[in-house]
């Protein structure tokens, strides 16, 4: 199988996870009191947009499968990907006004690299442990 199909099916299996999530948040902002009822067309929207960027989000996680890729270009390929998925999603449903996109832009490149960070201390972690029990 292609690894372009991979991510289709990768994207696929994943798509399932947005609505649900749009469905906690939107049970989370009614018990704050923060929203009463919600319009078809928000609904609508909201769930489409969803899908789309759970379905994105799922499929370029396979990027780290292809072998050719150095791990480098994988991680910049994947952030940017996620960065314009989630941006176009904020923007569609209004939940960023344009202004605040270099916040936006600031804080998700801050939270992708701390992520990244924290995984390869972790890697590098265990790469040690098992470097010390093949020395002992």
């Amino acid at each position: 199988m292609s690894h372009f199909k991979k991510m289709i099916l990768r994207g696929i299996t994943s798509a399932w996870i947005g609505p649900v999530v749009l469905a906690i948040v939107y049970a989370c902002l009614k018990n704050a009191g923060v929203v009463e009822s919600v319009s078809v067309d928000e609904l609508v929207r909201s769930v489409l947009t969803s899908v789309s960027m759970a379905f994105v989000a799922g499929g370029i996680s396979y990027i780290y499968k292809i072998e050719r890729l150095h791990i480098v270009l994988a991680v910049f390929i994947h952030m940017l990907v996620l960065y314009f998925d989630y941006l176009i999603f904020y923007l569609v449903n209004g939940y960023l006004p344009n202004g605040a996109i270099w916040i936006f832009t600031v804080i998700f490149v801050a939270g992708f690299l701390a992520i990244w960070v924290i995984i390869y201390m972790i890697i590098r972690h265990r790469i040690r442990r098992l470097n010390d029990r093949i020395n002992m």
